[in-house]
């Protein structure tokens, strides 16, 4: 599997928790399908970190970083940037959804607590966390 693309919220309607789990799909994704190499940004009105992820342990030591807006397009402009064969945001989807432009590639919207949610492109899928 070549490279996948993932772009954690870190707005201020994220908490650590919300965060850690995040990142523990990423890793379930790392584990599970092997991909050659994952890219991590984490974004809220801006684009806060950009990283590529090659084994399991590089996931563990993403610091959290954001608390501002929500403005996914930053991200989505990482993404069409590189090669990756897909992206995937997670996010509860609190956003305006007006402005983001659609980046011709695979996107999969993973939405936290918010079952309202609909993509503006791409898939949506919806969890909540495990207590």
């Amino acid at each position: 599997l070549g490279r996948l693309d993932f772009a954690i919220d870190t707005s201020g309607s994220i908490t650590q928790e919300q965060f850690t789990q995040f990142v523990s799909e990423v890793h379930s994704v790392l584990r599970m399908l092997k991909p050659k190499e994952i890219g991590v940004y984490q974004f809220d009105h801006k684009l806060q970190g950009s990283n590529v992820v090659r084994k399991m342990t590089d996931i563990l030591t993403i610091p959290f970083s954001g608390g501002g807006g929500t403005r996914p397009q930053c991200a989505i402009d990482e993404f069409k940037s590189n090669k990756a064969l897909g992206l995937i945001i997670l996010t509860d989807g609190r956003f305006h959804k007006s402005l983001l432009t659609n980046p011709k590639r695979p996107v999969i919207w993973v939405v936290y607590d918010n079952p309202r949610f609909t993509p503006p492109f791409g898939t949506a899928v919806h969890f909540e966390l495990k207590t």
